[in-house]
C-alpha cells in the first residue's frame, strides 16, 4: 500500500469528485432533449428544443428518424456536419471522462494510481476531455439552428462539465510534490549484493571455499566440493602466520 501525505490525498479525492461531476453533466448534456431552445419552425414541426439526438415538443420529448422527418432533402439534422460533429466529440469526452474517472477513483479507494506522474497524466487528459466536450457547441453552426438557437438546461450542463474537467486538470497539475510518492521504491531498499557464486569444477562438481582467520593470526581455508551424487569432500588447510627471526645479523 503507498503512503500518501493527507493534503495531497485530499486534493486528488477533491479532483476526482470534480471530475466524476463533469462526467454524470455530460452525459445529461449529451441526453437531453432541449440542449438548445429552437426559434421559429424546425426540421418541418414546431418544436421548443433540440437536442443531439432528439427534439422537444411543448408537451414531450420526441425521437424523429429520417423518414418521419420528411426525407434527406428535410432532414439537415441527422445529416449535418455539425451536428454530427457535436455527436462524436461529446461522445469520445464522455467515454474517455469516464475511464479517467474509474480509474482515479481506484486511486482514492485502493491509495494507489495517484503518485506524482500520474496525478500530471491525470491533469493533461482532463484538459483534453474539457477541450472535445467543447465541440459539443457546433450544434449552435448546424443548419438545424438556421432559425436561431439560444442555450436550454443540456447547453448549461455541458458548460459546467466542461468547467468540472478543466478545476479537476488544474488540481491534479498543482498537487503539491509528497514525500512518500516514492515510498514504493523506498520501502524496497537497495538492491542486495549478489551472492558470491560457487566454483564449478569441470567435472561437475561444485566446490565452495570458506576461509577463517583466527586470532593467533593463522587462516584456515575450507574447501567443500559436493559431487553430482551428492557427496561430499572436504578439504581443511591451516595456515600457520610468518613469524620473524633473527639469525646472526640476518633478518630470516
Amino acid at each position: 500500500m503507498f503512503k500518501y501525505a493527507k493534503k495531497s490525498y485530499g486534493l486528488f479525492a477533491l479532483a476526482t469528485l470534480f471530475m466524476t461531476i463533469g462526467w454524470v453533466l455530460s452525459v445529461i448534456a449529451i441526453a437531453a432533449c432541449n440542449f438548445v431552445s429552437v426559434e421559429g419552425v424546425n426540421e418541418g414541426g414546431a418544436f421548443v428544443g433540440m437536442g443531439l439526438y432528439w427534439f422537444k415538443s411543448p408537451q414531450e420529448c420526441v425521437f424523429l428518424t429520417l423518414d418521419r422527418l420528411g426525407g434527406s432533402d428535410n432532414a439537415p439534422y441527422w445529416r449535418s456536419g455539425e451536428m454530427n460533429a457535436a455527436r462524436i466529440t461529446s461522445a469520445i469526452s464522455s467515454v474517455w471522462a469516464c475511464c479517467v474517472m474509474c480509474l482515479m477513483w481506484m486511486g482514492v479507494c485502493c491509495g494507489c494510481f495517484h503518485g506524482n506522474c500520474m496525478r500530471k497524466t491525470t491533469g493533461v487528459m482532463s484538459m483534453g476531455i474539457c477541450a472535445l466536450m467543447g465541440g459539443i457547441f457546433a450544434v449552435f453552426s448546424s443548419s438545424s439552428c438556421s432559425w436561431g438557437c439560444s442555450m436550454a438546461a443540456g447547453a448549461y450542463c455541458a458548460v459546467f462539465s466542461m468547467l468540472s474537467y478543466f478545476i479537476c486538470g488544474i488540481i491534479c497539475c498543482c498537487i503539491p510534490h509528497s514525500k512518500h510518492d516514492n515510498d514504493d521504491i523506498a520501502q524496497q531498499g537497495p538492491p542486495a549484493a549478489p551472492a558470491a557464486a560457487a566454483a564449478t569444477a569441470p567435472a561437475g562438481d561444485t566446490v565452495a571455499v570458506e576461509k577463517t582467520v583466527n586470532a593467533d593470526g593463522s587462516t584456515v581455508t575450507k574447501t567443500t566440493t559436493t559431487h553430482p551424487d551428492g557427496s561430499k569432500t572436504v578439504e581443511e588447510v591451516v595456515e600457520a602466520p610468518l613469524i620473524a627471526a633473527t639469525v646472526g645479523d640476518e633478518k630470516v
